[in-house]
């Protein structure tokens, strides 16, 4: 009977031990995301850009986005983006940690998660606005344009994706 407890702790300590890697990675990823958020504020705070963003047309992105591409990125949110897709192996992480406990919750949690980010991810309209800017600038007629215009107003249509401290720090209604 000791010898079935002693395999059952060295198995445990086995599987623990593989897993040191994805929390190795999942630590240093979660530092990375940290410093990103952190530096992704203190540009915004120091940002000269005292801008409503939010009422902002296709055209005005496209014009940001010509004269500084980054900051056009940066304000409709690409490096939350990253930060978030930094984040991806801490919920595998978290999964591995806590399955043992509650399989069914553990899963439904990252699942959740995931989603989320994903949902996020694919409604960002920063590299689609990059795009058309580019187009915007490269277009020949005013037919295009408008057109380019048109498609702008519809990526900006579904849904602000805004850098968040953006929206509060240049809102009206403070």
């Amino acid at each position: 009977m000791s010898d079935i407890s002693f395999n059952q702790i060295h198995d445990v300590e086995i599987r623990d031990s593989s897993l040191a890697g994805l929390y190795k990675i999942a630590a240093v990823s979660v530092l990375a995301a940290v410093l990103l958020m952190v530096l992704d504020i203190i540009a915004t705070i120091l940002s000269k850009e005292a801008t409503d963003f939010g009422t902002f047309t296709a055209i005005n992105w496209f014009i940001v986005f010509h004269s500084n591409w980054f900051s056009g990125l940066r304000n409709l949110g690409l490096l939350n983006v990253l930060e978030m897709t930094l984040m991806v192996p801490m919920f595998f992480a978290l999964y591995k940690a806590h399955q043992n406990v509650n399989k069914t919750y553990a899963a439904l949690a990252m699942i959740l998660a995931l989603a989320g980010m994903a949902i996020y991810i694919s409604n960002n309209a920063a590299v689609p606005m990059f795009v058309l800017s580019n187009k915007y600038l490269a277009a020949a007629t005013d037919t295009q344009r408008s057109l380019i215009a048109a498609a702008g107003e519809a990526m900006l249509a579904r849904g602000k994706t805004l850098h968040p401290a953006l929206l509060w720090a240049f809102s009206s209604e403070k």
